[in-house]
């Protein structure tokens, strides 16, 4: 009788997953929608509690993963943030100002221009002066600044 029963409580140990135990996880989550491209910040975000089973790996369990991000598509309300639905943001941003600098054998200029396009450091991309309207082609060397390379 003794046998049986500890062979019955080896097997529900052995059957029973050890996340069986509800096991709660408070994630940050939207207080309203946020759109694509929308810039985020701690009043942006609430927490809520979630099942942990129920939640997926690649989910942001922490507000300051969150907080200075680009969403890089709309994020329901109330709802978990993943991973891949916020970036860093561009260090130029599509139709702001930027500076646009040139040097060539001594002589430096500086511009004014808009971004076409959003740029990292290192990228290639158009920018377009406000008073021709004509496009070119600048490096992002930083934080609203572009470069002409020869």
């Amino acid at each position: 009788m003794m046998n049986k029963l500890l062979l019955t409580l080896a097997i529900s140990l052995l059957v029973i997953p050890a996340w069986a135990g509800k096991s709660t996880i408070n994630l940050p989550v939207p207080k309203e929608t946020i759109r694509k491209g929308e810039m985020i910040t701690t009043a942006m975000l609430t927490h809520r509690s979630y099942d942990e089973r129920r939640v997926g790996r690649q989910v942001v369990d922490h507000p300051a993963a969150l907080v200075g991000m680009q969403a890089t598509r709309t994020l329901r309300a109330r709802a978990p943030v993943f991973e891949n639905a916020v970036r860093v943001p561009p260090e130029v941003r599509k139709n702001k100002p930027v500076t646009i600098r040139y040097a060539i054998e001594g002589l430096r200029v500086t511009a004014k221009a808009k971004a076409v396009e959003d740029g990292f450091t290192g990228d290639m991309i158009k920018v377009q002066n406000p008073h021709s309207g004509k496009v070119i082609f600048a490096e992002v060397t930083g934080p609203n600044q572009v470069v002409l390379r020869k």
